[in-house]
């Protein structure tokens, strides 16, 4: 996942901020000596920044519901989809080794809507068959485990209720 420019400006003052002693000249965003009645409103803003950035790739992006869905792993974490008919989901694009996350699916109309994978996405005792209930929200957790070959560990849990 790439990092905002605007994070990452944030991370780098941060570590500024904790540097050493304030001085005007060689350590102007000091917190010590009287660098916290300056500099602390800056150095909260940041943090305000850098967290909003970080709850936000957690929150799942939507998938747009298509015959073959490929998650961008990159973009973020956790994923939902709406089903609507029975689709495939495809080896996903930017996956890093040791990325983790979750795929929320939906139940959208009348349900019994299926998804199924492709060969990177590896479950213990074979693809999970989804609940079938209009409404019905299911888990995929996965792990990647490795990128060449791309090998994503993956399991289910079936039926939530909102």
């Amino acid at each position: 996942m790439t990092t905002p420019a605007a994070v990452a400006g944030a991370l780098t003052r941060l570590a500024q901020y904790n540097s050493g002693d304030y001085e005007p000249a060689s350590n102007p965003r000091g917190l010590d000596d009287g660098g916290h009645v300056i500099n602390f409103p800056a150095a909260l803003a940041d943090m305000v920044t850098v967290s909003n950035w970080i709850a936000g790739t957690f929150a799942p992006l939507p998938v747009a519901e298509a015959p073959g869905m490929a998650l961008d792993m990159q973009a973020g974490l956790n994923f939902s989809v709406t089903l609507t008919g029975s689709r495939a989901i495809m080896d996903p694009t930017g996956a890093a080794s040791g990325q983790s996350g979750i795929l929320i699916v939906t139940q959208g109309g009348a349900g019994g809507h299926q998804l199924t994978w492709s060969a990177a996405w590896r479950f213990a005792g074979g693809a999970p068959i989804l609940s079938p209930a209009a409404g019905a929200i299911d888990t995929v957790s996965f792990f990647v485990v490795s990128t060449a070959p791309l090998v994503i560990l993956a399991a289910a849990t079936f039926d939530f209720r909102v």
